[in-house]
């Protein structure tokens, strides 16, 4: 790839302008086509666009009560989340979602880890709170960054997410092949941007070391994208947490029964369990 080599070039004599253009690559999203049953599934929803730091953003809402968010992983979408719905919907719960920017139907065809986190915070502030939180992927990541600024959930869940972020950038790096002055360039950048000494604290597995609210972490035994290893480092790194490994891959998992059930009942558990202490 012209580009690539042109950028290892450059990192010698401008390490700024090639962290840029990496940077470029390393935000570029993908759109994907949907599957019929999920657009079904979109079309029961009640769709709002909201311009959240000048990004116009696709907002999902299903019925009334106490809010679920999904938070679909990267180049994802929420109709990934198709089968969960209907169910949630059953216990009495809200279900919210968004499209991601550059994702679905909001605009762009780039994120990031901290845009991602923010819409989380401003529903957050809009719904007054969640009651859950569940979250695929990179979406995970981006939940768990978006407690640090303030988002408050009563439990969480976790499926197929990764536990290290500097693995995935060294992934990143290995699948387009820039070279090592490029990666430096990019890690002092990604370093500056979100005001961090080192990328390991944008780790799940560093961030969630602080919390004690309820987490389900989940992952499919069969996941080609993301190590089950991770999720079991993510649950030994969570104080007050379950693991769930069950067959699916890093997609396919979502379309589980299976795990829909065991979700709705981690979530309705946890809500046993809070009022139990509250009395």
């Amino acid at each position: 790839m012209v580009v690539v080599a042109v950028t290892n070039i450059i990192a010698k004599f401008s390490p700024r302008i090639s962290a840029s253009i990496a940077k470029f690559y390393w935000m570029r999203t993908k759109r994907y086509s949907v599957p019929q049953r999920e657009i079904e599934c979109l079309d029961k929803a009640k769709k709002d666009f909201v311009y959240i730091n000048e990004s116009r953003i696709a907002i999902y809402r299903w019925g009334n009560g106490p809010v679920v968010l999904l938070v679909h992983g990267w180049n994802g979408r929420v109709s990934q989340f198709a089968a969960f719905v209907q169910p949630l919907l059953d216990q009495g719960y809200c279900v919210l979602a968004f499209d991601a920017p550059g994702h679905g139907k909001s605009r762009g065809n780039s994120s990031s880890l901290i845009e991602v986190a923010r819409i989380i915070l401003y529903l957050h502030e809009r719904e007054k709170g969640y009651l859950a939180i569940i979250g695929h992927s990179f979406g995970a990541v981006a939940a768990t960054y978006a407690f640090q600024l303030g988002v408050k959930t009563k439990c969480f869940i976790s499926i197929g997410a990764p536990a290290s972020f500097p693995a995935l950038l060294s992934a990143f790096f290995r699948q387009y092949r820039f070279n090592d002055e490029v990666k430096l360039a990019l890690e002092m950048d990604l370093c500056k941007k979100y005001e961090i000494s080192d990328l390991e604290y944008l780790s799940m597995k560093t961030i969630v070391k602080q919390f004690t609210f309820p987490a389900l972490v989940v992952h499919g035994k069969s996941d080609v994208q993301v190590p089950l290893k991770s999720s079991e480092i993510i649950a030994e790194s969570w104080q007050n947490s379950k693991k769930l490994f069950i067959d699916g891959g890093h997609s396919s998992i979502l379309r589980k029964v299976f795990l829909v059930n065991n979700c709705i009942e981690f979530i309705n558990d946890s809500m046993r369990a809070e009022a139990v202490f509250t009395n």
